[in-house]
């Protein structure tokens, strides 16, 4: 199964990406009011995700110039980039 023919699939799939972040912000938020964690130790993994997450978009997107049908590579690569972008606002977050 072509994940690129599957318009519903893709779309499920885009959002959980864009979704996953928000999910992980509310846990460290909840947990952050509920116990006494130390949640800057968290911020290097957080850090080192975000750098990942933007290099898979970027890659993604260099695919998008290259493929027939780019359209649906831009897309997941969009919702990459938006995964990282949330991902850095949790870092700053996460610094004050």
């Amino acid at each position: 199964m072509n994940i690129f023919e599957n318009k519903l699939f893709g779309t499920i799939i885009c959002l959980t990406i864009v979704v996953a972040p928000l999910i992980l912000w509310l846990a460290l938020d909840v947990a952050s009011k509920n116990s006494s964690a130390k949640l800057r130790r968290i911020r290097p993994w957080i850090r080192a995700l975000h750098w990942v997450a933007w290099s898979c978009a970027a890659l993604l997107f260099s695919l998008a110039l290259i493929e027939d049908n780019p359209h649906h590579v831009a897309l997941f690569a969009s919702a990459v980039l938006v995964f990282s972008s949330t991902l850095g606002l949790i870092e700053n977050w996460l610094k004050d």
